[in-house]
């Protein structure tokens, strides 16, 4: 299902941006101060064991994979692969969204977000770097919690 739809039938409140292709941080600084925003970094990553994870985190982070396993105890992670990607999201491109979840019919995936961005408007690029959506962190949890996936707030 449509994204766009999904937030319009939950009554979410979102701006979505179009504009030329982001490549440079110059450009995404423009975007950024437009929508007034935190831009997020996604990495979709898995355990020694084929458990999936989208870590959602401010683009500024850091995010260090082998401290984060020990802190959540989870067994040593790695980055998922294109293959990984494609079973999951049936998506090719690595440019990963929490909004990719609509087509992981499985509930394969639990998201890990840093609660640092709970009271902020974030950034993300679902359809490729040519639009952006300004969504707040309350009603990113509500499309998730209507896709069924589970949440880790670190």
């Amino acid at each position: 299902m449509n994204i766009y739809r999904i937030l319009n039938i939950l009554n979410i409140k979102y701006k979505l941006l179009e504009h030329p292709p982001v490549c440079t941080r110059k450009d995404a600084k423009v975007i950024k101060d437009k929508l007034n925003g935190t831009e997020c970094n996604n990495y979709f990553v898995k355990d020694q064991i084929g458990n999936y994870f989208l870590l959602v985190f401010e683009e500024s982070k850091t995010v260090n994979l082998k401290t984060l396993a020990q802190k959540l105890r989870l067994l040593p992670l790695s980055f998922a692969t294109e293959l990984d990607l494609l079973g999951v999201f049936r998506i090719r491109d690595r440019k990963v969204t929490p909004f990719a979840i609509v087509n992981d019919f499985d509930n394969q995936v639990k998201l890990i977000i840093d609660s640092k961005l709970r009271d902020k408007i974030l950034l993300f690029h679902p359809d490729g770097n040519t639009k952006t959506l300004a969504i707040r962190f309350n009603s990113l949890v509500k499309f998730i919690e209507r896709e069924e996936h589970k949440c880790i707030y670190i």
